[in-house]
């Protein structure tokens, strides 16, 4: 079927089946996605509009439990040019992700060695009883940590053993099971002898150390990391910002701080998956990201040059995300 564009076409999509589905405009030749519903549910319509120029186009239909269904070509020909074409994303496949996901992962692995220096001077300030030090290497170490969230999935225990907080009901300082960062600081910020907390230093920094050990085989899941980068500062708007994970420091902002500098590191490794990244920040004449300046050196990825295709929104497969 054949026929001349008219300009924006506005598609009306009845779902018949009895689940829900995922319909996609996409190109017939390349598989690139031009318009997309989402979970559209039994016996519901929706509208789908795109501007497209001259090719063939299909309809994709994805149901969680029957076959996908491909509707039949449709060919534009003979279009006037225009200035408003609906771009056309061509879906990421899961290799495409592995080689962002391991610059992330080479990243965290330079950033332990700096954590043990920081808990080992946390450890040293405590046992000099230097409070005041001790608080000041407290913030730091605690900063650190705070910037490798998008890997805590891949820390297991550890990050419980590390940065755990307490259990229902309890505070830091009357959780009996509770150790690392926030046991430490409930002493610090506190009454109690700083010698208190000595026990509690030395098994962070042996907490570490098992870290750095474990993290060195660990592969991190690609489609994981964007989760957690998510994940990130959803934590810090439910447990940051409402002060529940304060122990008595108040660095609460400083934490913050923190997991926006832990969501740009995720997330920068992905940029050239993205088409969108450069319409928001433009190449600098270097032809590295042209963002704002940032209060700390992020190490943003310079080399642009990433076998990704487009937005890493669209997965291989296509399953409704979370």
């Amino acid at each position: 079927m054949e026929f001349v564009d008219r300009g924006p076409l506005t598609f009306v999509v009845n779902n018949t089946s009895i689940g829900n589905i995922d319909v996609y405009l996409q190109s017939a030749d390349t598989g690139a996605v031009y318009g997309e519903l989402e979970g559209l549910g039994s016996r519901a319509s929706a509208t789908l509009s795109a501007v497209l120029g001259d090719g063939s186009y299909e309809f994709v239909c994805i149901g969680a439990d029957a076959p996908v269904t491909t509707g039949a070509q449709v060919s534009i020909a003979n279009s006037a040019a225009r200035s408003d074409l609906t771009p056309g994303v061509v879906p990421v496949t899961r290799n495409d992700l592995y080689q962002p996901t391991q610059q992330y992962s080479a990243w965290i692995t330079a950033q332990l060695p700096v954590l043990a220096g920081g808990v080992a001077d946390l450890a040293t300030s405590i046992q000099s009883g230097d409070r005041a030090a001790a608080r000041r290497s407290w913030i730091a170490a605690h900063v650190t940590y705070e910037t490798l969230g998008a890997a805590y999935g891949a820390f297991g225990n550890s990050d419980t053993a590390i940065n755990g907080t307490p259990g229902a009901g309890m505070t830091a300082e009357t959780d009996p099971d509770l150790t690392g960062f926030h046991r430490i600081e409930s002493i610090l910020w506190s009454d109690q002898q700083l010698s208190a907390a000595a026990p509690f230093a030395a098994q962070l920094v042996s907490d570490v150390s098992t870290l750095e050990t474990t993290f060195a085989t660990t592969r991190l899941d690609p489609q994981d990391v964007g989760l957690r980068a998510h994940e990130i500062l959803e934590n810090s708007v439910q447990e940051e910002l409402n002060g529940s994970d304060d122990a008595g420091s108040g660095s609460t902002f400083a934490t913050i701080d923190a997991n926006i500098e832990g969501t740009e590191q995720a997330v920068l490794p992905f940029d050239p998956c993205s088409p969108i990244a450069d319409s928001i920040w433009p190449r600098s004449t270097t032809g590295s990201p042209g963002r704002p300046p940032s209060s700390r050196a992020f190490g943003a990825p310079t080399d642009r040059g990433l076998p990704c295709r487009a937005s890493p929104q669209l997965n291989a497969n296509r399953s409704t995300r979370r």
